[in-house]
């Protein structure tokens, strides 16, 4: 069987296993994509070698590497283990790259936005839960 259409029968074997576990069609369609990015990576790169985790775990890294944030990294751990647990029936060894915060957080964009620097102190309240009227400060309820 031609390298692309046993990639297609994955493709699809994996959309059916994720349809019939019933998960929601945003999901099925992001882990889909993830798929075929992988896919696609282990058909330039290693075929016709076997697929196993030892080239999940070196596509996984990379990405990581590419500096990419760790929830997209994490999202491909995610579909790229489910396809290799339920579709391929594999075992599964490759480790979760731990999670490092590397940037610092920022407000929420909805806060963060109605706040300027004359408001901050203000701002600064509502996002810790207080509301400040009169000169008296009180906590949100």
């Amino acid at each position: 069987m031609k390298i692309q259409s046993k990639i297609a029968a994955w493709n699809r074997e994996f959309e059916e296993f994720m349809i019939l576990k019933n998960l929601s069609p945003r999901t099925i369609k992001t882990y889909c994509q993830i798929l075929r990015y992988f896919l696609n990576d282990y058909e330039q790169h290693y075929a016709p070698k076997p697929l196993n985790d030892d080239v999940a775990r070196a596509y996984l890294i990379r990405r990581y590497q590419q500096g990419l944030d760790w929830q997209t990294v994490n999202s491909d751990y995610s579909a790229i283990q489910k396809f290799f647990k339920n579709v391929l029936l594999k075992p599964w060894s490759v480790q979760k790259i731990p999670y490092t915060s590397r940037k610092t957080k920022k407000l929420p964009h909805s806060i963060s936005t109605r706040c300027d620097k004359d408001n901050r102190t203000r701002c600064q309240y509502q996002a810790a839960g207080f509301v400040a009227h009169d000169g008296v400060t009180r906590r949100i309820e």
